[in-house]
């Protein structure tokens, strides 16, 4: 039988710096599993499939491994990140350290869009909820708990969760895989005194809310009833 052809990537790339765009496309790549954890990374047919040298494939990988997407093994190559439960507990601690900050700076910067912007993101996420659309929920969560920090004015911030929404992602995915009672859906109350503290503007209700959901989050991956962490 032969080999079937790689596919076409050069349609991917459009008028940003290679290396952005090629971070942009190998990370959705990954995310979704089209790369699976722990392939080898092929450099050189990389470069072939979207038509560059392998000069921005070099420079794209070394910013995805500086986001934990990708690992550089001595005299072997890069490889696509395996993960754990182990690892997805201290991204959660991370994103919980910047959107109790990020909420802080929203909240005291006056953003009369916040309203608007959080009640129709929490809306959606309901929705994808009641179709029973699991990986869509999950996407339109990260996008939710990133807009804290999007509108915050703290650019920093902002790029800091998008990175840690990513390896979420990319934890999250192999872990519920392997324990589908974790694909259950959050209870609805997590996201929305989130948004509800925000909107009125009460600090010290919005910290409490975060820190509850991520408790929540974390203590999940570690119940005995689930083998979550024993199986990782």
């Amino acid at each position: 039988m032969s080999e079937m052809a790689a596919p076409d990537r050069s349609s991917d790339l459009d008028q940003r710096s290679l290396r952005d765009q090629l971070i942009d496309s190998l990370r959705t790549r990954i995310v979704s599993s089209e790369l699976a954890r722990g392939e080898r990374l092929d450099l050189p047919q990389i470069a072939r499939d979207y038509e560059v040298s392998p000069i921005p494939v070099r420079e794209a990988l070394i910013v995805l491994e500086s986001e934990g997407v990708v690992t550089t093994r001595a005299r072997r190559g890069v490889f696509v990140a395996e993960l754990s439960a182990e690892d997805l507990i201290e991204i959660y601690q991370v994103r919980e350290a910047i959107e109790v900050q990020a909420v802080e700076l929203l909240i005291g910067s006056g953003d009369s869009a916040v309203e608007g912007v959080l009640s129709e993101t929490l809306a959606e996420l309901d929705a994808c909820w009641e179709r029973g659309d699991h990986d869509a929920a999950v996407r339109v969560d990260m996008q939710l708990h990133c807009l804290l920090s999007a509108m915050s004015g703290n650019g920093r911030l902002a790029r800091m969760a998008q990175m840690m929404a990513n390896q979420t992602l990319l934890h999250l995915v192999p872990v519920e895989e392997s324990q589908g009672a974790l694909r259950r859906r959050p209870a609805d109350h997590f996201h929305s005194d989130i948004v509800r503290a925000v909107v009125q503007r009460d600090v010290e209700s919005a910290r409490k809310a975060i820190r509850e959901h991520y408790a929540w989050s974390r203590e999940r991956l570690v119940d005995p009833a689930l083998g979550v962490w024993q199986a990782h």
